[in-house]
């Protein structure tokens, strides 16, 4: 019997330690549904569909920076770019990953090298449909883009391109950086996945406002991410970096490979003969440092070694305390990368010596220490679209065009103006005058050579880059500068369909200053110039609905639908041109099919409503407006007037009257004199 009752005891231990080993797993089970359940944290989903995008079109979140750095100040992390949700069966996806120089730091989206790619592509494939996605950002390495791959592959690339090792040190999580959490990458990994969930966002905040007390003031990003300032070779950080950089990528090509994705690699290139060393503490076995590699470096210059000028350039960069440029041996494991997974390697670096003179990459092609300037990014994109056609890597064949005439086409069409150019040097002033490149403390010593000699000049400080540009627009078209007016627009235009709202602000302004009759007709010539997209096509209906040209509108409409048939506005917009060619029927199935796509959408309801007045259903503009009306509407006269016409048409005087006298209440002229002639 004794025996009996500890058999059945043990059965019952066992269950008890199960319970009490899973309770703190269901307390945390539970606080995680409990912080999703109130929308608690951060989504950090690489792609959303935002309010105010494109429809049908996925973005970069901006939330995602958060991820990385934290509650870092500043962080100027991935640009508005979008692309399209569903894959089109004859395109070809491109997505470029990489730091700041893929991102094009200093300059707007419509400077950076894949754009730069876009374009040229376009150029030598007319008859092949491309997408160029970048997701270059400031300041992240390898952690950041092996966190991003999964999420980047299940949008079924066709290519991948990396430009990527300079932020090894300093990028977020790096060895040397403020944020970082240590040397294994693999705790990295796993801190990253654990950022997913919130219940650690919630530990991470309380931790956070602990442990960071106030914010530290910096004056750019750069100087932000300085962590342990200076990474010494041989060190365990400078060591650290290098395995960092060599595991993350071995990672991120296996999984690429995995996914059977083609991707090409290029190799990393720097500011060596007008870059003087940041940090000069460190000497080799010479006992030469940076400094004095640097100084021997351009005296040979002057004596004509240019061959072992370049090598004290090198020197000089390796020896280099402050590690924002990649130090050779990351170019080294990207050759020895390439052969191993047996990829295609971008000799960038080469590319560059040889365009440079002296063979000795300087501020011919850089803007500081290593992003490049205007023409570096045009190369360093040409660099990577020679090697997509060596390999065949696109399914059409290109026509056949010099490259010196594809690249003066190419140039001479760029959308970029003196207004992107002024605030790229004005984030220069910021980056040149600060810490690193001056001492901390000290007052920004670039500040006087800012310009204010125009009135572009004048709006580069405006932080609204689109907004500045829509301003300086009118300007030019008020002066007559039809040709400056132009180049504005096309800068406008080359965000589509990725953003489409800064055009629409321009057409908003030149109505609100009484110009749009005198600029419709540039502005549907300068969209006719563009490439053939949905975006184009409503742009143009909307013009055509402006310039009263109701049938040409609805032509245009018709486009942008079959090209983008879940957009509710295009129907909306050719609802509203059909009514005013009197096709009330035509303009209703508009309305209504609006209101499938989006059953809430007040204004389908207020121009259906009105339609079918006009065809004398009553009823069914009194179901509509009772809608508008129902959602809060009520406080505008208009629907309570609409709606009593409507009564009236259907012999109902009493309710016709109420609704008058209500439009009236809220100053309706014509309601108050319907009130006064038909209702007591």
């Amino acid at each position: 019997m004794k025996m009996t009752n500890e058999n059945q005891r043990k059965p019952t231990l066992f269950v008890y330690y199960v319970i009490m080993a899973l309770l703190p797993v269901l307390f945390f089970v539970f606080v995680e549904l409990g912080l999703v359940a109130f929308n608690y944290g951060n989504d950090y989903s690489l792609f959303i569909k935002p309010d105010g995008g494109t429809p049908g079109m996925l973005y970069l979140n901006p939330q995602r920076s958060y991820k990385y750095f934290g509650d870092l100040k500043g962080t100027v992390f991935f640009k508005g770019i979008g692309f399209k949700e569903k894959k089109e069966p004859d395109s070809f996806r491109i997505f470029v990953l990489g730091g700041s120089s893929a991102q094009g730091f200093p300059y707007a989206q419509n400077a950076a090298f894949p754009s730069h790619l876009k374009r040229r592509l376009d150029l030598l494939h007319p008859n092949q449909s491309v997408e160029v996605i970048n997701l270059g950002a400031s300041a992240i390495n390898t952690h950041t883009l092996l966190d991003m791959l999964p999420e980047v592959l299940a949008q079924q690339p066709d290519l991948l391109l990396i430009y990527a090792g300079h932020n090894e040190y300093y990028g977020a999580l790096g060895p040397a950086s403020s944020r970082s959490f240590g040397i294994c990458p693999a705790f990295v990994s796993t801190l990253l996945w654990l950022k997913e969930f919130k219940t650690f966002q919630l530990m991470e905040g309380l931790v956070a406002s602990i442990s960071y007390g106030q914010p530290k003031h910096s004056a750019n990003l750069m100087e932000d991410m300085i962590g342990e300032s200076f990474v010494y070779q041989g060190s365990s950080v400078y060591e650290a970096g290098l395995s960092q950089f060599q595991y993350n990528m071995k990672k991120i090509l296996s999984l690429i490979q995995t996914a059977n994705v083609p991707v090409i690699l290029g190799t990393l290139s720097s500011n060596l003969k007008d870059h003087k060393p940041f940090n000069s503490d460190e000497k080799d076995e010479t006992g030469r440092s940076a400094v004095q590699h640097f100084e021997l470096a351009h005296r040979l210059l002057g004596m004509g070694d240019f061959a072992q000028a370049r090598q004290h350039f090198i020197k000089a960069k390796e020896l280099d305390g402050l590690r924002f440029r990649a130090p050779e041996k990351i170019n080294e494991t990207i050759r020895q990368l390439t052969k191993e997974f047996d990829v295609p390697l971008v000799e960038v670096d080469d590319w560059f010596n040889n365009i440079s003179e002296e063979q000795i990459v300087g501020n011919n092609l850089m803007c500081d220490h290593l992003h490049p300037n205007l023409r570096g990014y045009f190369e360093l994109s040409k660099a990577y679209y020679t090697m997509i056609e060596k390999h065949g890597l696109l399914p059409s064949v290109g026509i056949d065009m010099a490259i010196g005439l594809s690249d003066s086409l190419l140039l001479a069409t760029m959308p970029f103006t003196k207004l992107d150019s002024v605030q790229a040097d004005l984030t220069l002033v910021n980056l040149l005058g600060n810490y690193p490149y001056v001492p901390k403390g000290m007052p920004n010593p670039l500040l006087h050579t800012i310009r204010q000699d125009d009135f572009v000049d004048q709006m580069g400080a405006v932080k609204n880059v689109d907004s500045a540009r829509v301003i300086i627009a009118g300007r030019y078209l008020l002066d007559h500068d039809l040709i400056a007016f132009r180049r504005e627009m096309d800068v406008f235009s080359s965000y589509f369909p990725s953003k489409e709202k800064p055009y629409l602000s321009m057409i908003s302004y030149l109505e609100e200053k009484g110009m749009v009759a005198q600029s419709i007709p540039l502005l549907i010539d300068q969209l006719s110039a563009q490439p053939e997209t949905a975006s184009k096509n409503k742009m143009l209906g909307l013009l055509q609905a402006k310039n009263q040209t109701f049938r040409s509108s609805i032509t245009y409409f018709s486009k942008a639908i079959n090209q983008r048939s879940e957009e509710t506005s295009l129907y909306i917009q050719r609802g509203i041109a059909y009514a005013m060619t009197d096709n009330f029927p035509k303009a209703v199935q508009d309305f209504e099919i609006a209101l499938r796509l989006e059953p809430d959408n007040l204004e389908a309801h207020h121009q259906r409503g009105v339609a079918r007045f006009e065809l004398k259903d009553y009823a069914g503009t009194i179901e509509d407006f009772n809608e508008i009306i129902a959602s809060g509407e009520s406080v505008r006269p208009l629907p309570y007037f609409i709606r009593g016409y409507a009564f009236y048409g259907l012999g109902n005087q009493e309710s016709a009257c109420a609704d008058w006298k209500m439009a009236a209440s809220y100053g309706h002229l014509d309601a108050k004199k319907l009130s006064r002639k038909f209702c007591n």
